[in-house]
């Protein structure tokens, strides 16, 4: 989960990548609508978003998906 820099009605944007089911990877822009965090664009994943990373991790079958913080 990247905490983005830029606000959206006083709360920051979140971004994550998505991937899987044969579609191509992308990093998907969260935005705050007053009471939810909503979609709001897709963007390529060739570049990482400005931002602070908090959550990380390696998706694994056999033990979920461990995250840590990533400095």
């Amino acid at each position: 989960m990247i905490v983005s820099t830029k606000r959206t009605k006083g709360w920051n944007d979140l971004i994550r990548l998505e991937s899987g089911g044969g579609a191509k990877a992308s990093y998907v822009r969260h935005t705050f609508d007053g009471k939810h965090y909503v979609k709001r664009e897709r963007m390529p994943a060739d570049k990482v978003p400005e931002g602070k990373s908090y959550l990380a991790g390696e998706l694994t079958f056999d033990k979920g998906i461990p995250l840590e913080p990533r400095n």
